[in-house]
């Protein structure tokens, strides 16, 4: 391995991410919401074993692909988020959120689909149980081609956000691959098959074991892992999050391959950071940046966000580099597959 000598400072990348405007990025996949019910634990029940949350506050969060808006929205980038939920309470709640937050959307509403909604108890910061409420909806989704086949040539950048609850299926992802724009998708093994000649694939690490059928342990295991994914869908570039041990970014197929490096802090909670990872990577790729600036940037911008507890996402304040906190994840790694082999 070898430390890649980088022209790139932080306040020169986050400056140039800030000035350069950026072309609208559409999202598509598997919408949801998030409810947090935050409270306090003082007794165990007499009825049961367990705690009793006396609640507090609640709230609602937009979650899946419509976090994935959400981190795009709150770093100043116009996202056009297009799925499906159900004629519900939840989908009404879900849809107020979004127009508060001025983000476009297509949510096209289903009479056999349940917004997926996923409720979380909190108390003292610790998560104490989590509730979901979901349908798998595994029909062909003949609106959503229809909206798709409408807007492509509008978007140069698209991110497939697939959860594996049946907004994306094979007919989707057919369609997204004869457009001209780069696809990055946030995959689930479901759908592996399917994923072909995309631009990027953003696994973690045990998506990556699922899609590629071996155990990661090693440096070698990443890259037989990778270049597994690289040969099984021909995507263009792949990226493997792994969480306090960083990222691993192979372009050009695998013909570069590049570490880079996790910030040890305080990891409170990883909920939506492949969101926040897949939503900053087609930021930067849509203001014109490389894949590796655009990764670098994307791992900062995870860094902070598991930082927070729930469903969270960066801002510019939060970014802004300051003490050198950021400067670890300028040194990058060149990995040399013979090497390690």
């Amino acid at each position: 391995m070898k430390q890649i000598p980088n022209k790139h400072s932080l306040p020169s990348l986050i400056e140039k991410i800030k000035k350069i405007s950026s072309v609208p990025i559409a999202v598509i996949g598997d919408v949801m919401l998030d409810h947090y019910i935050y409270g306090k634990v003082e007794r165990v029940s007499p009825e049961a074993p367990v705690p009793i949350l006396n609640i507090e506050y609640e709230k609602y969060i937009p979650g899946g692909a419509a976090n994935v808006v959400n981190n795009l929205h709150s770093l100043g980038a116009s996202g056009y988020l297009i799925g499906i939920v159900g004629k519900d309470r939840e989908a009404n709640i879900l849809k107020e959120l979004l127009k508060k937050r001025g983000i476009d959307f297509n949510l096209i509403e289903q009479d056999d689909f349940i917004t997926i909604t996923k409720t979380r108890l909190i108390a003292k910061n610790q998560q104490l149980l989590r509730m979901d409420k979901e349908k798998f909806f595994f029909k062909k989704p003949h609106k959503l081609k229809n909206v798709l086949t409408n807007i492509l040539g509008n978007y140069k950048v698209i991110v497939v956000s697939d959860y594996g609850k049946g907004t994306i299926s094979k007919g989707i992802l057919e369609i997204l691959r004869n457009s001209n724009s780069k696809i990055l998708i946030d995959p689930k093994k479901r759908n592996y098959n399917f994923y072909k000649d995309c631009y990027l694939i953003t696994p973690n690490k045990k998506e990556s074991e699922e899609l590629s059928g071996i155990e990661i342990n090693t440096e070698k295991d990443i890259l037989k892992a990778g270049y597994k994914i690289i040969n099984k869908t021909n995507t263009k570039n792949l990226l493997i999050t792994l969480g306090s041990k960083g990222m691993v970014l192979f372009e050009n197929q695998g013909q570069k391959i590049t570490h880079l490096p996790a910030m040890a802090r305080n990891v409170f909670d990883v909920t939506g950071a492949g969101d926040t990872v897949i939503a900053t990577i087609a930021l930067g790729l849509a203001k014109g940046l490389s894949l590796l600036e655009s990764s670098i940037f994307a791992n900062i911008c995870a860094g902070v966000v598991v930082s927070k507890v729930g469903t969270s996402v960066p801002t510019w304040e939060e970014l802004e580099p300051s003490n050198g906190k950021w400067n670890k994840y300028l040194k990058i790694e060149s990995w040399n597959v013979h090497q390690l082999s």
